[in-house]
């Protein structure tokens, strides 16, 4: 992708830095969070509450509570039984769903046992009974015949109300007692018949998959009412997943029967599976640092390691990733948490844009980064976009970058380097860089031009540097007649005013080609320049001078640059003309000097009654020759537009000729 950012950079005064335009091609690596929806069934509520989250980490917690009258049964994990336990934390690799399952709280029942002594009958008759907590059962005993109802015996206790109320609230026993009738001496009692065995209720143990139980897998044999314990145990390799109690699932481990029947459990047993997790490695980490600025959402960067004193610059981190994946672990791929730390130093300070002007401190910059894939990357720091440092002292540092890294299996730190040199006047008679500027003045139509400033040192021509502008100071008479503000840029930016050039000929001379001949060479679209387009009536006016004074190394540092202002002239040497044709030959010369200059003659025709007038352009040079076809009556100008260094060129005063009129003026 390109990514591009915007800041004005500079002290107080940050208009008065350049500005310029480029592209920089920065990668960017997107990290997607996985989503677990999360659900409730049944009648209860989840920390956090139901609904959709997004996880950038892989883990998640959540926690289940039932409401009044309801149990917590399970979490579902994408519809397959997950954990028992209320509380969870997942690890989430994927987009999930949770489910908290929740089932009405079945009421606590109690056994009433019913048995006779003697002769009789009871209703309901004798046996083992269920009834829920709290439940009034009514008990009648009836004799038989020659016997008589003497009394109950409740738990123990006798009782004589016939029929009898049971109130529920636990097990009872409960014995209606029989005894003859009849007069007379009563025989003694029979004695009382043993009690009934217990009934027996069978438990048949299973296993689905690899593992074992305790009690073992078998069949087994139990008194009615007895609570039984099971615990399931997997192979190596295999992990419990669950019960099947008579084909009902039951997640609990150990479990609890309860024998009031015949039973089926069968312990179910799964294979783990056989993960692969993806670790990304951090190979190799270094470190370069650019002179820097922004214009128009574009971030643009200089030589590596080279900078000037007040210079603002951002530092380039590459970091190399590899990856290797295991058999194991928690599963997808753990990324690298990297965290780069820029230690404060005497030689730079950090700049923070706080959106009007940037704020300076001396400060330990660090940021954190997640590497998720293997690749070379580039960071830029500092980060958010339109931070910087900014140098502020001559000579050659060292800029340290500290920084640790780890996937949660491997770890590294350390730190990478670059030496930099900080140009600038050092406060001697040789300073450690010398800027050169050369005005040109180059047309842009015949009302006014761009003056356009190159700067070079050691013979070069310099590149998307920052710290580059100035003002051309327009005098007359000694007064200051026009301060002109050149904005900072790049050569590329001010090619695209030519584009709009009226004069453009039918092979655009002026617009293109013809440029590197004014300059005397070919620029490179990235040289550093400053430039403005001047009104030609905004500076004319006899006795003129100016000054362009630039701005180099650090703040304050001012350079001027003498610059003339001179007028053009055509001088015609021949001319001939007709009703249909107008030709000749014309010079293109400096007005006081009556020398010749390189540039262009404007021929500007007004043909008949129209109010149109046709342009035509010839490349200026001796006896420049000319022949323009014309429309009886008609008039036919010549405009001087020459180029110049270090000079600019003004036609208003003897640079616009009249070659014909024709009728002439009476």
């Amino acid at each position: 992708v390109k990514l591009y950012t915007e800041a004005k950079l500079g002290d107080a005064d940050f208009n008065s830095y350049a500005r310029a335009y480029t592209k920089a091609k920065v990668t960017l690596e997107v990290e997607y969070p996985d989503v677990v929806v999360l659900e409730v069934e049944g009648s209860g509520s989840t920390s956090p509450a139901p609904g959709t989250y997004e996880v950038w980490e892989s883990s998640f917690s959540a926690s289940a509570s039932p409401a009044a009258g309801w149990v917590f049964k399970y979490w579902l994990l994408d519809g397959s039984v997950y954990s028992t336990n209320p509380s969870i934390n997942p690890d989430i690799t994927k987009d999930t769903v949770l489910t908290a399952v929740f089932e009405e709280q079945q009421p606590q029942k109690f056994r009433l046992t019913i048995s006779v002594q003697g002769q009789g009958s009871t209703s309901p008759p004798p046996g083992t009974y269920s009834y829920v907590e709290g439940s009034e059962v009514t008990v009648s005993a009836s004799p038989a015949e020659g016997w008589k109802f003497s009394y109950w015996l409740l738990d123990g206790v006798k009782k004589t109300g016939n029929p009898i109320t049971v109130t529920m609230n636990k097990d009872h026993t409960l014995v209606a007692v029989f005894e003859e009738s009849g007069g007379g001496e009563s025989p003694p009692p029979n004695p009382p018949p043993p009690p009934p065995q217990p009934k027996k209720y069978k438990l048949s143990i299973r296993v689905q998959g690899q593992g074992s139980t305790s009690p073992s897998p078998g069949t087994h044999y139990y008194d009615a009412g007895t609570v039984v314990s099971v615990k399931a145990y997997p192979s190596k390799g295999w992990r419990f997943k669950y019960w099947l109690l008579d084909g009902s699932v039951k997640l609990s481990n150990p479990i609890e029967v309860t024998m009031n029947k015949d039973h089926v459990l069968t312990a179910v047993f799964e294979k783990i599976p056989q993960t692969k997790t993806t670790y990304i490695k951090v190979d190799k980490i270094s470190v370069e640092v650019y002179g820097c600025w922004w214009s128009n959402s574009s971030v643009y960067t200089d030589t590596p390691n080279l900078l000037v004193v007040q210079e603002h610059f951002v530092a380039k981190v590459t970091v190399e990733a590899s990856e290797y994946t295991i058999t194991g672990g928690p599963g997808g791929i753990k990324a690298a948490q990297l965290t780069l730390t820029v230690l404060d130093k005497n030689w730079f300070m950090y700049s923070h844009w706080n959106g009007t002007l940037p704020e300076f401190s001396n400060k330990t910059y660090t940021v954190k980064l997640t590497i998720n894939k293997k690749g070379k990357y580039e960071y830029w720091l500092p980060l958010p976009d339109k931070d910087t440092f900014k140098s502020v002292l001559v000579g050659v540092y060292k800029f340290d970058v500290n920084y640790q890294w780890t996937n949660t299996r491997d770890t590294g730190s350390g730190t990478t380097s670059c030496t930099v040199k900080v140009l600038g006047d050092s406060g001697d008679d040789d300073p450690d860089v010398e800027m050169h500027a050369v005005f040109y003045w180059l047309p842009l139509d015949t009302e006014s031009g761009i003056a356009v400033v190159f700067y070079n040192s050691s013979g070069g021509l310099l590149r998307q540097r920052t710290w580059i502008h100035g003002e051309l100071v327009v005098r007359w008479r000694g007064e200051v007649k026009k301060v002109i503000r050149l904005k900072g840029g790049l050569w590329s930016e001010v090619l695209s005013y030519f584009k709009r050039c009226p004069i453009t000929g039918e092979k655009d001379l002026w617009c293109f080609y013809q440029i590197e001949k004014a300059l005397g060479f070919t620029p490179p679209s990235d040289a550093a320049v400053s430039w403005a387009e001047v009104n030609l009536w905004e500076i004319e006016g006899p006795g003129l001078n100016s000054t362009f004074e630039y701005r180099c190394v650090a703040p304050k540092q001012y350079e001027s640059l003498s610059i003339e202002y001179r007028e053009a002239t055509v001088v015609v040497y021949s001319l001939t003309w007709t009703n249909t044709t107008v030709s000749g030959q014309l010079k293109l010369v400096d007005w006081a000097e009556v020398k010749p200059l390189e540039g262009f003659i404007v021929l500007l025709t007004k043909n008949g009654s129209a109010s149109q007038i046709d342009y035509s352009v010839l490349v200026a040079k001796p006896y420049t020759a000319f022949s323009v076809k014309v429309k009886y009556p008609y008039e036919v100008w010549a405009i001087a537009l020459p180029w110049g260094k270090n000079t600019i060129y003004g036609n208003r005063k003897y640079g616009r000729i009249l070659l014909v009129k024709n009728p002439p003026e009476p």
